[in-house]
């Protein structure tokens, strides 16, 4: 083991300074360690801003929007979209083959976000 050591620090010593440079990852470089701390720093404080969507007890019993925590209006029917979608598709499929260039309407109602 000591010989394995005096190797080691022999090996190491007799390299010059770009080879040790090589012998680090840019990842390891302070000005990346403390890029990622301040990248951590503001994932926290963004997932502090969240609602906890593990803990239904904390929660409206209606649809909300986990990152702004805005709730969504009753008529919004967008958890519904595949029953909904499906229940379209058959109608579509009934109305053969007089109505199969009829426009199908807009049935899911969306959380829609923005402020207009």
């Amino acid at each position: 083991m000591a010989l394995l050591i005096q190797l080691t620090s022999v090996y190491f010593g007799s390299l010059d300074k770009a080879d040790r440079q090589q012998m680090t990852h840019k990842e390891e470089s302070p000005a990346r360690v403390e890029s990622d701390s301040l990248d951590r720093q503001s994932i926290h404080k963004t997932l502090e801003n969240c609602i906890q969507p593990l803990e239904p007890s904390t929660q409206p019993d209606l649809l909300i929007n986990i990152v702004s925590g805005l709730v969504a209006s009753p008529n919004v029917n967008g958890d519904n979209s595949i029953d909904i979608g499906h229940l379209q598709m058959l109608e579509f499929e009934a109305s053969w083959p007089e109505g199969f260039y009829n426009t199908i309407s807009k049935s899911v109602i969306t959380f829609d976000t923005r402020k207009k």
